[in-house]
């Protein structure tokens, strides 16, 4: 009888407490749900007038993205191609906009991101100058896409350049293998080490070593952030933490941040030497290449305006090689699918190309010189 009691008492214990804590969480949730709808509700009379592609009741528009990269980019780009910019997503009710004139992302930075609307690309760079709002970001603006610049172009193809060609003398060892390969890490490792090396000037070299921690790592991290964007319970913040702390997935970011200390700490030590030594003797003898990296520009204006930290600096760098190795991974891969598709054209020893490219009020003609010595 004593048994039955205890054994009914703990039974009762366990269902009271399933209920307080299915209650509890329904009210975390209608809580975020309020606060969320008062945060946005400046955006959504101007939002409802951007262009948007059909979207669910309760998931929103971007949950192709979830789980899969690569179908999420597909998915996107066909939105893209289909909508004219300004164009705006929803995951949940969050808004995600996609602007496509400097005009309009100066108006959405300085206007509508007062707030923090930006909470899922701060768990890994948290205060990159991609992120800044309002004020700081008019500071900082003019340093937050130095990749688009003429000069900053000069200076990364010839980087991109010396790493492909290393790339293909990699994928020739496979030119009689008539077996299909999987060349995906090779040229995430290709672009990884010349991103790297082009913003810091630090040489990585994983696709000569094969080491590919750091390729492993910035993808775990991109398929971490694409699931949570269509998985509504892990949208808040709190939410996203706990899953990582009980996952064991928090390691990751640890160790993403780990790897941008060791190389700010590395530069910072050699930015000071340079610059004693050029007071001391009175002479420019640093790497000319390498003072106009991404990390020195911002040392620079680190320099002059404190505002700008190196905890600033060190989530630049990683918003800069998460976005950028991804980008010109797919990038690379498409070309050498298409070339893959239309071996006619690998029949030219030799091939000339020339393009215009236009930077603001900068035209410039650059003449690429490409030499296939291998079908693919």
């Amino acid at each position: 009888m004593i048994n039955f009691l205890t054994n009914s008492s703990f039974y009762a214990l366990c269902k009271i407490a399933s209920i307080t804590t299915g209650m509890l969480l329904c009210m975390t949730i209608f809580y975020y749900i309020l606060i969320h709808e008062w945060r946005v509700r400046k955006m959504m009379p101007n939002l409802k007038t951007f262009n948007s592609s059909p979207t669910l009741p309760v998931i929103g528009s971007l949950h192709h993205i979830a789980f899969n990269i690569n179908k999420g980019a597909t998915k996107l780009l066909q939105i893209f191609n289909h909508y004219k910019l300004p164009l705006v997503g929803w995951i949940v009710r969050s808004p995600f906009v996609a602007v496509g004139s400097y005009e309009d992302i100066q108006i959405v930075m300085n206007n509508s991101l007062e707030r923090d609307f930006l909470g899922l690309l701060r768990k890994v760079a948290t205060n990159s100058t991609l992120l800044l709002q309002g004020e700081q970001w008019q500071k900082s603006r003019h340093i937050a896409t130095p990749a688009f610049s003429y000069g900053a172009m000069q200076q990364y193809i010839p980087v991109f350049n010396e790493y492909a060609s290393f790339l293909v003398k990699k994928l020739q060892q496979f030119s009689n293998n008539n077996e299909a390969i999987e060349i995906t890490n090779h040229v995430f490792s290709m672009n990884i080490d010349a991103t790297i090396q082009n913003m810091t000037g630090y040489k990585l070299r994983s696709l000569e070593t094969e080491n590919t921690e750091v390729i492993k790592l910035l993808f775990k991290l991109l398929q971490m952030e694409s699931m949570r964007f269509a998985f509504p319970p892990l949208f808040p913040e709190f939410m996203y933490k706990i899953y990582l702390f009980f996952s064991g997935k928090d390691k990751l970011y640890k160790k993403i941040h780990a790897i941008s200390k060791k190389i700010l700490k590395d530069k910072l030590n050699q930015y000071e030497m340079n610059k004693k030594r050029e007071k001391n003797q009175d002479t420019h003898e640093t790497d000319d290449q390498d003072s106009k990296s991404l990390i020195n520009l911002l040392l620079k204006v680190h320099k002059i305006d404190a505002t700008l930290t190196e905890k600033h600096i060190r989530d630049e760098l990683i918003i800069m090689i998460t976005l950028g190795y991804e980008s010109i991974s797919l990038t690379v891969c498409a070309m050498l699918l298409m070339l893959a598709m239309n071996p006619d054209i690998q029949v030219n020893n030799l091939k000339t190309e020339t393009f215009t490219l236009s930077f603001n009020a900068y035209i410039s003609t650059i003449t690429f010189r490409q030499r296939y010595t291998t079908k693919l």
